[in-house]
């Protein structure tokens, strides 16, 4: 045989062996499932959430119905889901109880967005955190100025919820509560669990059918 027969040979075996390899290759990708996953809608996970005595809840503290919500109340999305959620306790009130955990973002510019979830801790201290919470529903920016006008149409001590916004149990407990979320892996809000469950929710949902099916299981 010539070398020239011989190189002939050598190519043609080559290329019958990349061709083999392409073969499988395609019908290897052929056989993957790129079909996204569909995620259950509300997750077999239990994740443990420390509550403490700092956290008081709407509703019955001992109903069977526990929901724990992580908001960062800067977003619409997520007061809106919060003052819903709270409508739904409030329509079965021995049935349910109501955690809020504070979450907000990152600062944008200098922004301050722990301001609303301390005039609501604060609020809180004058036992009207609900009533705030679903006054939040209302206004297009949370600006101390806004914030402020809550207070007084609530009939909130004015010098009281100031001192309050500025002490550091204030501060510590957004700090804590977002310390958790972040341990919990919570990179987007509004995250919702029932029963220690996540809630997995999409614009599609109808949170408060869901948990009335929820509360009737």
């Amino acid at each position: 045989m010539t070398h020239l027969h011989k190189f002939y040979l050598i190519l043609l075996v080559a290329v019958l062996t990349a061709g083999t390899m392409l073969y499988f290759q395609i019908i290897r990708a052929n056989n993957i499932d790129t079909k996204p996953t569909t995620l259950p809608l509300v997750d077999q996970n239990f994740t443990e959430i420390p509550l403490t005595i700092t956290d008081k809840p709407l509703g019955n503290p001992g109903a069977q119905l526990l929901i724990i919500g992580f908001f960062d109340f800067n977003e619409k999305t997520d007061r809106d889901q919060a003052n819903l959620i709270a409508d739904f306790v409030k329509n079965n009130p021995q049935a349910t109880q109501f955690y809020i955990k504070n979450n907000p973002g990152e600062k944008w510019f200098g922004d301050d967005r722990t301001l609303v979830h301390r005039a609501l801790i604060c609020a809180s201290t004058q036992k009207k955190y609900w009533e705030f919470l679903s006054e939040l529903t209302n206004i297009e920016k949370n600006n101390p100025e806004t914030l402020s006008k809550i207070a007084v149409n609530l009939n909130l001590n004015g010098d009281a919820w100031q001192n309050c916004l500025n002490s550091e149990i204030t501060k510590q407990t957004i700090e804590a509560d977002s310390a958790l979320a972040k341990n919990l892996g919570l990179n987007a809000t509004p995250a919702i669990f029932v029963n220690n469950k996540k809630l997995n929710l999409d614009k599609n949902i109808d949170l408060n059918d869901l948990l009335n099916k929820l509360i009737a299981i």
